[in-house]
């Protein structure tokens, strides 16, 4: 049964797959029609469960579930259609997680306005231990947000702020810091 006080037929019926001895036996049928009733709404589940997986399908209530599992937090004034948007765009974006167009993707999709990411580091292989990472000697990150609405930024409920864990790919050291540089207005 649902809430709604429909029964969910199961699309297995456990009487029909009893030897041939049960079939007439009317206990046996009763008690396979007991298990149908139950298990009817555990088979509707698992076969609707690609749409749970859905940002676009997914029931409402599921919405902060499935984010969590691509590491993303909703704030409470973040409307429905948002979360899916963001969802979507946070799934396509896991790929470039920890490169500069990643954090550039994610911080459009975010705040939908033009961004410019600046990175001073560098990228070297070798097989001797203790080798230079490469790049600038004190790692960091620069993203810059260019807006021709700069006073909507600076009365803006929500901080101009992200997870930096989610958008860089691990946890920041003390010697890697990330700049956010204030709203750069295209107006002269």
């Amino acid at each position: 049964m649902t809430d709604q006080g429909q029964v969910l037929l199961s699309p297995h019926p456990l009487g029909e797959t009893l030897p041939s001895i049960y079939l007439t036996d009317f206990f046996a049928q009763q008690l396979c029609a007991t298990f149908d009733d139950v298990l009817g709404p555990i088979f509707a589940t698992l076969d609707c469960f690609p749409a749970y997986l859905d940002p676009g399908t997914t029931p409402e209530d599921m919405l902060d579930w499935l984010a969590g599992w691509i590491g993303l937090t909703f704030d409470a004034h973040i409307g429905v259609a948002r979360k899916r948007e963001l969802i979507a765009a946070g799934a396509s974006l896991l790929p470039w997680r920890g490169t500069v167009a990643g954090v550039r993707e994610a911080v459009v999709a975010v705040f939908n306005v033009e961004t410019e990411v600046i990175e001073s580091g560098g990228v070297q292989w070798s097989t001797r231990p203790n080798t230079d990472a490469g790049g600038a000697p004190v790692q960091a990150l620069l993203v810059r947000i260019i807006t021709d609405e700069w006073g909507s930024w600076l009365s803006s409920e929500w901080p101009v702020n992200i997870v930096l864990s989610g958008l860089l790919g691990h946890q920041r050291s003390v010697n890697s810091p990330v700049f956010w540089s204030s709203v750069i207005s295209r107006q002269p």
